[in-house]
C-alpha cells in the first residue's frame, strides 16, 4: 500500500481511491484502529468520495468512536446513487444501532 500511497498523494482523485481501499482492506483484516487511521481527514470533489465516506463511517462504527454518527451523518449527505456506497452505510447504521434486520437488509444489497 505504501506504493500506491506515494504514487496517489499529489492526485485527490486517485489519493481518495487509495485510502478509501486501504480502509476496506483494514476493515476486512478486523483492523479497525489501522482503518480508522486512514480516514482522518473527509476527503471531498472526488468520484470516490462517497464510498470512501460510507466505509469512514464504517471504520468509526466498528473501531467504536464517539464520532461514529457525525461520520455517518457526513457519509449520508455524498452517498448519492452510489449502491455499494448506500449498502456500506446500511451496514454501518446497523452496526452502531445493534439493529439485526438491518444488517441483514444491508447484507441483501452486496448480493
Amino acid at each position: 500500500m505504501n506504493h500506491a500511497y506515494k504514487l496517489s498523494h499529489k492526485d485527490l482523485e486517485q489519493r481518495c481511491g487509495v485510502v478509501m481501499f486501504g480502509i476496506d482492506l483494514e476493515l476486512h483484516r478486523g483492523c479497525f484502529e489501522d482503518a480508522v487511521s486512514l480516514a482522518t481527514d473527509p476527503v471531498q470533489g472526488s468520484q470516490w468520495t462517497g464510498i470512501y465516506a460510507c466505509s469512514r463511517a464504517e471504520a468509526f462504527v466498528r473501531a467504536g468512536l464517539d464520532e461514529a454518527a457525525d461520520a455517518i451523518a457526513w457519509a449520508e449527505e455524498r452517498v448519492g446513487e452510489d449502491r455499494y456506497a448506500a449498502a456500506t452505510l446500511l451496514r454501518a447504521r446497523a452496526l452502531q444501532s445493534g439493529d439485526e434486520p438491518l444488517l441483514r437488509e444491508s447484507k441483501s444489497r452486496f448480493e
